[in-house]
């Protein structure tokens, strides 16, 4: 084996600087697994990377000049966003990249750098977008963007044209996101945001596929047919587009694809490492070990050069004379909520009684994706029964004791005042409207019998309540009183989650109401209601939020 070679890409993590302390990578914390057998040699050489990894960004010497030990700021916070892979699926946590560029980052400077995960399952830049006022709690200095795999990948059934489309969604998703960032008014100054293109599975169902994959096997059965060439082209310069919007905006760019995935239609190298510690019979489009540790090995590796070549640029204001794409859609994508008022997220209100009527159930239906409540009337049909509601358990009554006087008679139970009937298929929520007079909801988009609900939207102006004291929203008692209530106005949308693409993706949309009353200490309540309009299909939905 020649010297290059020997050289493996891990390697380039395992120097030495001055003194033994200052040793990362491989000899500092990472002995067992540098030193076992390697299963494959590592995709790339040192000098395959320097030449191919192409890293380039501004503003960065503000927290080059952080990283000294004796620095008296805070740590250097890094949040970093991404799906799936970002949230090492298919492997334990302390495997998943983020937390071993993390081991790296505190090896290296000590504890200068705070890596923070707020990756989310299914999530793609459009979710980020309309996120960015969460994403950014708690303060971020660098934004580490990993959505390659989710953002714009071409479907089963599209036309397989030149990928323009997709191109372009892209594209507004990502210049929307930096416009976003820049106009939250919360942050004293926007945040150094790092694109990372880690790579999207390659040829990732051949062989080996699940059930419901069947229609990828089918696809790649074929690897010289022209869709599946095109396809191949698509998704190898889905890079670029990051790269543009970066270049742009004097943001951050990186592309480790560029140096594992070369060739667009020469997946032999790539795939290699994609599935290399995962057995033949769970190949799917999640990643195993191997390919964690390269991505963090690279991620660490731009970090330095990012942090030792920094100049005295100023950090990057995100706030341009110009947009790339056209002005009214870069606006429409940037519907976010500078300041959300209240959130619903199906993960931290599950388990709370009086939101999930007969017909909705609140549970992780796949152990890759969020919690969310679910409508489900095929599966209601085919198994007789609901899922079980996640609610409080009831402490077990009191046993009666053996003798015990006669009960004294009471009186008949008045009859309840007349009131809306309420459906079984209703998912009600009771919140605050907002200044923005816009409502968030999350949902998941995917393929399996998925169908459509009507969201209604219904204001009560008449009704105030102290947003201190929150007293409207207390107890289902007052919660159902205001649901039962006559609205002021409502509007009704209609909300598709059906996708041909064999695959799941949070979705974010917008809706707008009317009539509200935000003024001073004092608000007035929204209700607002989900009914399928089949109730055959599903339907997930995720969180939902007012601004």
């Amino acid at each position: 084996m020649d010297r290059g070679l020997r050289r493996l890409f891990i390697a380039a993590l395992c120097v030495a600087s001055s003194s033994p302390a200052d040793v990362v990578g491989c000899a500092a914390g990472d002995k067992a697994y540098c030193a076992a057998k390697p299963r494959f040699p590592y995709p790339a050489t040192q000098e395959e990377l320097d030449a191919t990894l192409v890293v380039r960004g501004a503003g960065w010497g503000s927290i080059a000049a952080r990283l000294a030990p004796d620095h008296a700021s805070p740590p250097v916070r890094v949040v970093v966003i991404g799906g799936s892979m970002t949230c090492h699926a298919n492997v334990r946590h302390d495997d998943g990249w983020p937390f071993v560029l993390g081991g790296y980052m505190k090896r290296r400077y000590g504890g200068r750098v705070a890596v923070v995960d707020k990756c989310a399952a299914a999530t793609s830049l459009a979710w980020a977008v309309n996120m960015a006022s969460k994403i950014v709690e708690g303060g971020v200095d660098v934004l580490l963007v990993d959505y390659v795999q989710n953002d714009g990948r071409p479907t089963l059934l599209d036309a397989q044209s030149d990928g323009t489309d997709i191109d372009t969604r892209t594209r507004i998703g990502a210049e929307a996101l930096l416009l976003a960032l820049g106009r939250l008014s919360q942050l004293p100054e926007p945040p150094l945001v790092f694109f990372y293109a880690t790579y999207p599975p390659p040829r990732f169902f051949t062989k080996y596929h699940r059930n419901n994959m069947r229609e990828w096997a089918k696809f790649w059965s074929d690897y010289d047919a022209p869709k599946v060439k095109a396809y191949l082209k698509i998704l190898h310069g889905h890079a670029d587009n990051y790269e543009v919007v970066a270049t742009h905006y004097n943001a951050t760019f990186a592309a480790l694809q560029r140096a594992l995935w070369p060739d667009a239609l020469d997946t032999a190298r790539a795939t290699k490492l994609w599935v290399s510690d995962t057995s033949e019979g769970d190949w799917d489009h999640h990643p195993g070990r191997d390919a964690h540790r390269v991505v963090a090995d690279s991620i660490f590796n731009a970090f330095q050069r990012l942090a030792d070549d920094a100049d005295g640029a100023p950090r990057p204001t995100l706030r341009p004379n110009a947009t790339l794409a056209a002005s009214r859609e870069v606006l429409d994508a940037v519907g976010f909520c500078q300041h959300m008022t209240a959130t619903i997220s199906a993960d931290v209100e599950c388990a709370k009684p009086g939101y999930a009527p007969l017909g909705w159930d609140c549970y992780r239906d796949v152990p890759t994706k969020p919690r969310g409540w679910i409508w489900d009337g095929g599966a209601r049909r085919r198994n007789g029964t609901a899922r079980r509601r996640l609610a409080p358990k009831r402490r077990a009554p009191p046993k009666r004791p053996a003798k015990r006087a006669p009960p004294k008679k009471r009186p008949p139970p008045r009859a309840p005042a007349a009131a809306a009937a309420r459906r079984d298929d209703e998912l009600s929520f009771v919140v605050p409207c907002g200044r923005d007079r816009r409502v968030g909801v999350e949902f998941l988009k995917s393929y399996d019998r998925m169908g459509a609900v009507e969201l209604t939207i219904a204001s009560h102006d008449g009704m105030h309540s102290s947003k201190k004291s929150g007293v409207l929203y207390r107890s289902d008692a007052q919660r159902e009183k205001i649901i039962r209530a006559a609205p002021t106005k409502t509007r009704s949308y209609a909300i598709n989650a059906s996708w041909p693409q064999r695959e799941s993706l949070a979705h974010v949309e917008m809706f707008a109401y009317d009539a509200c009353f935000n003024k001073g200490d004092f608000e007035s309540p929204l209700v607002i209601t989900l009914r399928p309009l089949d109730p055959a299909k599903k339907f997930k939905l995720l969180s939902l939020w007012t601004c």
